[in-house]
């Protein structure tokens, strides 16, 4: 590594150079306010000899053509860009004005030794930033940029340093100038052949502007280390990822969402949620050894396409099945971004044909009645994570049996009575404040509760929610009804039975209930009489609101309710003792007397001996899988090192842990058997 100090002029004037931008890196996103912050950093430098903006880190390609040299920016392109920017801004201005100093700027700006001897920038970065700073050099600040390039970010910066500079007199125009090329940088060179690792001087570097994300910088692990062949075939790969994983928000801006993406496609690989600070570091942990062979990594790139995929179908509720595609729809509505890892795993068993579409829909509906029912009755949402994670262990093949897949799923959502019944449901719906719910989720349960077994597709998107008995009830309100009516129904102001949705919320307002379900104010058909959806039609029938109604019309809406987001029935055998891999049964307490794994049975005796047992069978099928991954050895208890007195003699040189108990063991062999596509249901456990 080498590092100097120097004018950003000397830098510029290197001879025979190119200064690339890998296609690692993130696009130019400097903003105006960081271009006005580097005109003040230039202002200042009035009567000073020196101002210090930041470091330059560059990787030096040593293989390469004597008459050019190409300086791969590491770190520093946002600072290095915008003075290139700023500099053909000006180069523009002082050719219109035939100034001979554009021909000065001009020096700092191409690189004339390449080959065809044409006017080359030597800042080279991605393809459309090239047309864009090309374009604007070679037309001398030509306003008549095509369309297209207008909302690119470098013609957006050329477009206020242009205006900037040519408020300025001659005079002060020199000055500014000047002071562009005095301004101090530290520019360090990075060489690859004397061991410089420019992946881990890139993690520590703290430099100004916007902070990296986890997705920049496994963005960069991915691509730093590969020639230019190979870092152009992966990063088309890495394009269509970030593709897929970006969406366009109210604000018609495009969000981002790789990062978002990744963590769920680590937790989906891994069954262990990444804290959302740590994604970069367990994505490294845990991939790092693979990408280092390029085969493995185009194996790896076109994996994280193929969920990236996934991620989009939930992201924008695309699929190619429109069944399929309106589950997805109500997920995405309902905002289950938890159980995303676990829908991986759903849609790429329906990719392979291992489900039918019958069997995603039902799980896609079973998810949506888990979530739903825990948000009416106010379950913690913080466990959601780890439950949808263990269901995930599945995307192991539960060899061919669909039944066995569905009945693991129910459950692991059963389990714990993690799944609210039916009188859970009941009792909080009740007293449950729906208005004040947050509006994706109210929204969610009026859609599903009107299009439920309704074959005309019904848009709520334009309805407003009508309080049958108003906030602000006015004495013909208490007039019409006794006392106890009334009291009930204040009580029940904000909830479900007391709820619909109509066109017109305001024209209703306070009105007395007749007048409400009547109004026909100029035969506009306002009143609930008139009104096609089902949340209306016991109101066209009822003369009067009062408790009796209310809990009628409650009754309807519950029962509707548990049809729509319905308790998943299982069947179970309380006398059953024989279990498979798949079943969801608590371990934790119970004696294994038996395991019967490729037609052989094996008493057990001892706690370890059935987990012993299996991990020798697997280790002798399976060994090279198992030993290079260091991520599962560490998951299913296995080491190299007798780390404490839990530990004993396994196989070779290798330990296995035993102060573990039953449940953890199963789940550790789960995973194992996730890892190595093993179906669940080759392993019987006989309990005593």
């Amino acid at each position: 590594m080498e590092a100097d100090k120097l004018k950003i002029a000397e830098f510029l004037q290197e001879p025979k150079t190119c200064f690339r931008i890998p296609v690692y890196q993130r696009n130019y996103s400097w903003k105006e306010e960081n271009c006005q912050e580097l005109v003040g950093d230039i202002e200042k430098m009035a009567g000073k000899a020196k101002h210090f903006i930041g470091s330059i880190v560059y990787l030096k390609d040593n293989d390469q053509d004597f008459r050019s040299k190409d300086f791969y920016i590491i770190d520093g392109q946002q600072r290095l860009t915008t003075i290139t920017i700023a500099l053909i801004a000006l180069h523009g201005i002082y050719k219109q004005n035939d100034d001979y100093r554009y021909e000065e700027v001009r020096d700092y700006l191409i690189n004339i030794n390449k080959k065809d001897k044409s006017e080359t920038l030597k800042l080279i970065t991605n393809k459309e930033n090239n047309i864009v700073l090309n374009y604007l050099f070679h037309n001398n600040n030509d306003h008549k940029c095509p369309d297209n390039l207008k909302t690119n970010q470098i013609y957006i910066n050329f477009m206020y340093f242009n205006q900037y500079f040519s408020k300025q007199s001659d005079e002060q125009l020199e000055i500014l100038f000047n002071n562009i090329l005095k301004l101090d940088i530290v520019s360090i060179a990075l060489e690859q052949d004397k061991g410089d690792d420019p992946q881990q001087i890139f993690e520590s570097l703290n430099s100004t502007g916007k902070k990296l994300t986890d997705s920049d910088l496994i963005r960069n692990l991915i691509l730093m280390r590969l020639d230019n062949e190979k870092q152009q075939e992966i990063y088309d790969m890495w394009q269509q990822i970030e593709e897929n994983t970006t969406i366009i928000n109210d604000k018609q801006i495009r969000e981002l969402q790789t990062s978002d993406f990744i963590r769920d496609f680590l937790t989906f690989k891994t069954k262990i949620i990444p804290i959302k600070s740590q994604v970069y570091v367990d994505y490294k942990n845990n991939f790092e050894d693979i990408i280092q062979d390029y085969e493995n990594l185009k194996e790896h790139m076109r994996e994280l396409k193929k969920f990236s995929q996934y991620y989009r179908s939930l992201l924008r509720s695309e699929h190619e099945n429109k069944e399929i595609q309106e589950q997805l729809m109500y997920i995405n509505k309902l905002k289950t971004t938890v159980s995303y890892p676990f829908v991986f795993s759903v849609l790429d068993n329906y990719k392979q044909d291992l489900l039918p579409k019958k069997s995603v829909i039902k799980i896609l509906e079973t998810i949506q009645s888990f979530v739903w029912r825990r948000a009416i009755v106010g379950d913690s949402t913080n466990a959601l994570g780890n439950i949808f994670a263990s269901l995930h262990d599945q995307s192991i093949l539960i060899g061919s049996s669909v039944e066995k897949y569905m009945e693991f799923i129910v459950k692991g959502l059963l389990k714990n009575d993690n799944f609210p019944t039916d009188e859970r449901i009941e009792n909080d719906l009740k007293s449950k404040n729906i208005y004040r719910m947050k509006p994706h989720n109210r929204n969610y349960l009026f859609l599903k509760l009107e299009r439920h077994q309704n074959k005309e597709i019904v848009n709520i998107d334009n309805l407003d929610i009508e309080h049958i008995f108003p906030q602000t009830a006015k004495t013909h309100w208490k007039k019409d009804l006794s006392d106890q009516d009334y009291n009930f129904l204040e009580t029940k102001l904000h909830t479900l039975a007391n709820l619909t949705l109509v066109a017109t919320n305001s024209s209703l307002g306070n009105k007395n209930f007749i007048d409400k379900r009547d109004m026909n104010d100029k035969n506009e058909e306002k009143g609930y009489k008139f009104s096609k959806l089902w949340l209306n039609s016991k109101l066209r029938t009822y003369d009067k609101w009062t408790q009796c109604e209310y809990e009628e019309r409650f009754q309807d809406l519950y029962e509707r309710f548990i049809n729509i987001w319905d308790f998943p029935q299982i069947k179970n055998d309380p006398q059953q003792k024989t279990f498979n891999l798949a079943d969801q049964f608590d371990y934790k307490s119970i004696n294994i007397k038996q395991i019967k794994y490729n037609n052989t049975l094996t008493d057990c005796n001892k706690d370890t001996d059935f987990y012993r047992f299996i991990l020798k069978e697997i280790f002798e099928n399976h060994r090279d899988n198992i030993v290079n991954n260091k991520a599962l050895l560490k998951k299913i208890g296995v080491s190299l090192e007798k780390n404490d007195m839990s530990y004993q003699p396994f196989i070779d040189d290798y330990y296995i842990g035993t102060r573990t108990n039953n449940q953890v063991k199963i789940n550790q062999l789960r995973y194992l058997f996730a890892e190595l596509k093993i179906p669940l249901i080759s392993l019987e456990i006989t309990i005593e």
